[in-house]
Parts: C-alpha cells; sequence; structure tokens
C-alpha cells in the first residue's frame, strides 16, 4: 500500500498520508514488565544463592569490622557448607568477603539482618586472595 502511493504519478493518491501521521499506535499501551533475570555478578565477585526458608542456619563466623562488608572467619557447617560441597567452584572460603545479600550493600548492620530472616539469600562475595 505504501510502496503504491509514493511511486504514482496521481497525486491524489497520496491523500492518505496526513493521516498516517496523526494515526495512533495500533499496539495498546500497556506498562512494561520486566521479566524475571538472573543475578549477575560484578568485577571480581560471585554470587552464592542459598534457601534459609526452612530455617536453617547458615553455618559461618564473619567479622564485620569495617562496617561495610563481612569477613568470613570460619565455615561452620549449616547451609554454607552444603553449598560448599555442591559448588566448589564457588565454596565461600575464611577471608572472603560478603559485600551484598539480596541487594542490601554497604551497612553491615542490613547485611547481618538480612542473613537472619528465613528466606532465599542472594549473596555477593568478593574473594580477598587467589585461591
Amino acid at each position: 500500500m505504501g510502496n503504491a502511493t509514493c511511486c504514482s504519478k496521481d497525486e491524489s493518491s497520496n491523500t492518505d498520508l496526513p493521516e498516517q501521521k496523526d494515526a495512533k499506535p495500533t499496539a495498546p499501551e500497556t506498562a512494561v514488565v520486566e521479566e524475571a533475570v538472573a543475578p549477575q555478578p560484578r568485577d571480581g565477585e560471585f554470587i552464592i544463592i542459598l534457601d534459609k526458608t526452612n530455617g536453617e542456619r547458615l553455618g559461618m563466623d564473619v567479622d564485620h569490622e569495617d562496617g561495610r562488608t563481612l569477613a568470613v572467619d570460619a565455615i561452620t557447617g549449616g547451609l554454607i557448607e552444603k553449598w560448599n560441597m555442591e559448588h566448589p567452584e564457588k565454596a565461600l572460603r575464611p577471608k572472603d568477603r560478603i559485600v551484598e545479600v539480596n541487594g542490601l550493600r554497604g551497612d553491615v548492620l542490613q547485611l547481618v539482618d538480612e542473613c537472619k530472616k528465613p528466606k532465599v539469600l542472594t549473596i555477593y562475595v568478593k574473594r580477598e586472595s587467589p585461591a
């Protein structure tokens, strides 16, 4: 339809052009819904996902003296030990730093509080020293 109009010698066939400019979009206007996207690690970080919904303990000792991150002192069993056995390439170990939990970053008290909740935890870890 559009090609015939632009190539036609009859100028009267161009009468539909102004209507096209004012035409409303044919697609219904709806809010954009973002699809769930798997978390992506940032530079030098890796991700651990743990399901605490059954109330099981994490099983780690941490130091939070820097006020921003949780430095892992020891693994003491629990979900972390299970994770480490199932994911040796992403095993949490002493001297690693937990830098984010469920989108919370930069406040050690928020990190600790989030780790205590009985929910799925998405944990970003920064490895301070090489393996």
